[in-house]
């Protein structure tokens, strides 16, 4: 079996975490310095923003460059529902338990890995290094994952699809896999209830 080793190994670039409450411009200029960026050096000089919800949690992350045709007086709230999804997950995840997972399945161009290391961002595993990996078809159909110290499972973030006239939803939610149902969506706009759409 090939082995990949784990997230941690993957060439991470820069992140920085941000409240999904900061404006792109207040982000962006946050990113300019690099003081206030993770310590981990960027595989090619690219920086990315990890948009954190009020707890602190991932909800996306997009690259600083992908930023520039933003509103720049909007919040990052209002751009994450136009964000590919994302993983989370610890540095000491294997890359074959993300294979097994399937999770790499969902991804779409510009998603990334975050990767974490404790409580804090370690960095960004995005560009061709993940997108090669996820599209290699490799697969297995068993998790035999070794979970030493603290269990971390891997999840996908994902904003709903539904659209209700011209306005879009902005729900968010977290998965540990692709449900078999959809789930109710939490509806924070709101718009007529409805379930979370794929």
């Amino acid at each position: 079996m090939t082995e990949y080793g784990k997230v941690g190994d993957r060439p991470l670039r820069q992140a920085l975490g941000v409240a999904a409450t900061t404006t792109v411009t207040e982000a962006l200029r946050r990113a300019g310095d690099p003081a206030g960026a993770a310590d981990t050096a960027p595989a090619d000089g690219e920086r990315w923003l990890v948009v954190l919800d009020g707890d602190g949690v991932p909800l996306s992350a997009v690259s600083c460059a992908a930023l520039a045709d933003a509103p720049a007086e909007a919040d990052l709230a209002a751009v994450v529902p136009g964000l590919p999804p994302v993983i989370t997950a610890s540095v000491d995840t294997r890359i074959a338990d993300l294979l097994a997972s399937r999770l790499l399945d969902e991804f779409e161009p510009g998603s990334a890995v975050i990767a974490t290391d404790g409580g804090r961002i370690a960095g960004v595993w995005a560009g061709p290094d993940l997108m090669a990996l996820a599209a290699t078809g490799v697969r297995r159909t068993h998790w035999d994952a070794e979970l030493p110290g603290e269990i971390t499972i891997p999840m996908l973030t994902r904003t709903c699809c539904y659209v209700e006239g011209d306005t879009v939803c902005t729900g968010v939610l977290r998965f540990p896999e692709r449900p078999h149902r959809p789930p109710a969506c939490p509806n924070p706009v709101p718009l007529a209830a409805h379930a979370f759409v794929w």
